[in-house]
């Protein structure tokens, strides 16, 4: 008839050829692949669980918890670290530019009467020129 539509299998199959002879052992060997794929898999998640309950427990038992190693730390406290040495790094320098700051402070100031006197002078006389320079 005008509508007949062929199934899959019909049209993949080529005459003279041993399509399902080959392809039920490929199918079978392609499951079996992935039921041992599967098995692996769980076996590989299985041994890491019992591996960290393992630790865990031998971690509490006294004498064998020092030679447990330390679980690696979590990348939060890896983060949390770096965060702290940088605050701690930008205290240290912030510490660092006040004190520069003081001493330059120190430095500048007048160490005598006479010191502090002759400074005051030229400051007055350089406020006197600053407003002669205005008016003129």
């Amino acid at each position: 008839s005008c509508c007949y539509y062929p199934s899959p299998a019909v049209a993949l199959h080529v005459p003279g050829t041993m399509g399902a002879v080959v392809g039920v052992p490929v199918v079978v060997l392609v499951g079996a692949l992935a039921v041992v794929m599967i098995a692996v898999i769980g076996q590989a998640v299985g041994t890491a669980v019992f591996f960290s309950v393992l630790k865990s427990l031998a971690r509490l038992v006294p004498g064998l918890g020092q030679f447990v190693p330390p679980d690696p730390p979590s990348e939060q406290e890896l983060r949390l670290a770096a965060e702290k040495t940088a605050r701690e790094k930008a205290a240290k320098e912030a510490a660092a530019e006040e004190e520069r700051l003081k001493v330059a402070r120190e430095a500048r100031r007048p160490k005598t009467v006479e010191e502090a006197r002759a400074l005051l002078a030229s400051t007055a006389e350089a406020v006197t020129q600053a407003k002669t320079d205005v008016e003129a």
